[in-house]
């Protein structure tokens, strides 16, 4: 199986998925990302790692969008693997290196996985073994944050209901856009708890 999984896929760029947020749940391009994804599981550890760091920064606005479709995909379905899936988008993401954050995205995930499943950090620490160690540490970081600090409300979201069902909306945000919001308003509220908490998990919290 060829480690360009994701840089041979043009169709995960940005630009070729203007308004996907926004599409109906589900759409035939969640089910392409899903299929990508799993392809992207089937890979031994060495694989998913190289893989990983081929994915491109053109493709991080589609893997957000993604994360946070699942997310309400999730919750609608009673389906704790489009979690997984979702984390596993929004860990590419970072592990790609990109500076967008995906803090919010997070927010809406562990909300989605304590919406459809008893054991919430258990799913978040499975998915992190399967991550390259940037990614990883900042999954499990954000899974022991206070509850306030992790508020999708804080972040820009709520719950609500479309014609299909339940659904996470943004606050504010246009329909048109495929890039989740709320990362500004977390950076500049970011707490001192959580450079603490990011500074020590660099060295321990895979660990522990």
């Amino acid at each position: 199986m060829t480690i360009k999984l994701f840089s041979a896929a043009t169709w995960l760029r940005g630009d070729q998925n203007i308004g996907y947020a926004a599409l109906p749940l589900p759409s035939s391009r969640d089910s392409q990302i899903a299929e990508l994804i799993r392809r992207w599981l089937e890979m031994d550890g060495g694989e998913r790692q190289r893989s990983a760091a081929l994915v491109e920064p053109q493709h991080h606005p589609t893997l957000l969008t993604f994360a946070e479709r699942m997310a309400s995909l999730a919750v609608r379905n009673r389906d704790p693997d489009l979690v997984k899936l979702g984390l596993i988008a929004a860990g590419l993401d970072e592990a790609a290196g990109e500076k967008r954050d995906s803090v919010a995205v997070l927010g809406l995930l562990f909300r989605a996985s304590q919406k459809t499943e008893m054991n919430v950090s258990s799913r978040f620490i499975r998915v992190a073994r399967l991550l390259p160690p940037k990614a990883a540490r900042s999954l499990l970081i954000f899974s022991r944050r206070p509850p306030h600090e992790r508020a999708i409300e804080a972040m820009g979201y709520s719950e609500g209901m479309d014609k299909g069902g339940f659904r996470f909306t943004r606050v504010g945000q246009s329909s048109a856009g495929v890039v989740p919001v709320a990362a500004d308003r977390y950076r500049q509220g970011r707490t001192e708890f959580d450079r603490q908490r990011y500074v020590a998990g660099r060295s321990s919290v895979l660990h522990s």
